[in-house]
């Protein structure tokens, strides 16, 4: 497998981001588009390539949209197999984009498997738990811009794309690759147009893909990072590629954190405490404010831009009670995330003039903005310096060739940002 080509099509961008982190590793050229292209020149540079196609709060007709564009650019540029990379909390459409290019494929079978063990993300009994709590029950679930109103990940599929969907459980993944491959032989054989499968652990996902490799069915695998890891194992080199450990960058480093997760929060704190950090909270009720936005864009701008020429690694929080946690006006809350993400951008690109080294990017939505706003058109990944936080290069723009870590705002607990600082000062790796 290790000469075949990978292409990715992911609901947002550090989905894309942490579906690859770990083919680097694995000897693996990648590129992460901001963008539904593929760029040109792609296929002789790069062994995978993921593009983002910004779908997970967009409605159906639009989501259905960027998968078949994202899809058909990369099977013309020769990039297959194809990966559904969706949410590994089910926000936003998991299994509609699958569904929507199977026909243009050919597969004849959706495997959804979107457990991620190495973030607590399991699939049991055909219901996904976030550290042994159904999803639906937690903070994610209870997201005013993306609920997720059941932990059953069948109904879930059923309710997203109308096909009937077969639930494989944790025994049968476990009796290994090639009673898997005969089990989605008969599916695909019986009509079967998709099927959940339980995952514990990464040794269950690498049963989903070994077994999928060994079928004589054409299969569409969708799931999040964790599976993505197990592709990475299937068509990577045998051994690990081993990076020389080395400084990334020196401080200062620009933090951008747009995710209103209370864990994120906990993550800068750490950073305030430990690594002498300042925290620049960004008001975002006030940014909305058509008298008091311009005024508090300049704070922010004012006080990030002197921590920054002071030598001071930075973060910029965006606070806002309109998209927050107890956000209850729902029919506001998607055109208010647009505008503070275009605003958290503009901000982050008038600050790293002052001199940021390296950015950090918390949320999907912020690393999108932020790459955006400062017209980088992706990232070369080149590393993955804790479980589903992927590291790179910025391609293009005003800080190309800056190293750049992202993280989903949900992911790692309190020191996960401490340990990104020491990744891009010290090279050294969590795991």
């Amino acid at each position: 497998m290790a000469d075949s080509k990978v292409g990715i099509f992911a609901d947002d961008l550090t989905g894309a981001l942490d579906a690859c982190a770990r083919f680097p590793a694995r000897g693996l050229a990648t590129f992460v588009s901001t963008s539904t292209t593929v760029p040109i020149g792609a296929r002789s540079m790069y062994q995978v390539v993921a593009l983002n196609m910004d779908s997970r709060r967009r409605d159906e007709r639009r989501a259905r949209e960027a998968a078949i564009r994202a899809s058909s650019s990369l099977k013309a540029a020769g990039f297959e197999p194809l990966f559904n990379k969706v949410d590994s909390t089910l926000r936003g459409h998991p299994g509609l984009e699958a569904d929507a290019v199977l026909g243009a494929v050919k597969a004849e079978l959706m495997l959804v498997a979107p457990a991620f063990p190495a973030q607590g993300r399991t699939v049991v009994d055909g219901h996904l738990l976030i550290s042994g709590v159904p999803v639906n029950q937690t903070e994610v679930g209870r997201d005013p811009l993306n609920p997720v109103p059941a932990s059953s990940v069948v109904e879930l599929m059923r309710s997203n794309t109308g096909l009937e969907v077969a639930s494989i459980r944790l025994d049968e993944v476990r009796h290994g690759p090639e009673r898997l491959a005969e089990l989605f032989e008969r599916l695909a054989a019986g009509g079967a147009s998709a099927a959940v499968l339980d995952s514990e652990s990464d040794d269950d996902l690498w049963n989903i893909v070994v077994g999928a490799s060994r079928c004589n069915r054409r299969l569409l695998l969708t799931g999040s990072g964790g599976l993505a890891g197990s592709l990475a194992k299937a068509y990577g080199t045998d051994e690990a590629k081993k990076s020389q450990v080395k400084r990334l960058a020196r401080q200062p480093y620009l933090v951008v954190a747009g995710s209103q997760r209370e864990i994120v929060r906990a993550q800068l704190e750490t950073l305030r405490r430990q690594a002498r950090a300042r925290i620049v909270e960004v008001n975002g009720d006030r940014l909305l404010d058509a008298i008091e936005g311009a005024a508090e864009r300049e704070r922010a701008i004012g006080v990030a831009t002197r921590s920054i020429k002071e030598g001071r690694s930075t973060a910029l929080l965006l606070t806002s009670r309109t998209v927050g946690p107890g956000a209850g006006r729902a029919a506001l809350l998607s055109v208010a995330r647009d505008r503070l993400v275009a605003e958290l951008g503009a901000i982050t690109s008038a600050v790293i003039g002052a001199g940021a080294n390296a950015l950090v990017l918390v949320g999907g939505d912020t690393a999108f903005g932020t790459l955006k706003a400062i017209n980088a058109t992706g990232i070369v990944l080149q590393d993955e310096p804790l479980p589903g936080v992927p590291a790179g290069v910025i391609h293009g723009g005003a800080m190309d060739g800056a190293p750049v870590v992202t993280k989903a705002g949900a992911f790692g607990d309190e020191e996960t940002l401490l340990h990104v600082f020491d990744y891009l000062a010290t090279g050294r790796r969590r795991t």
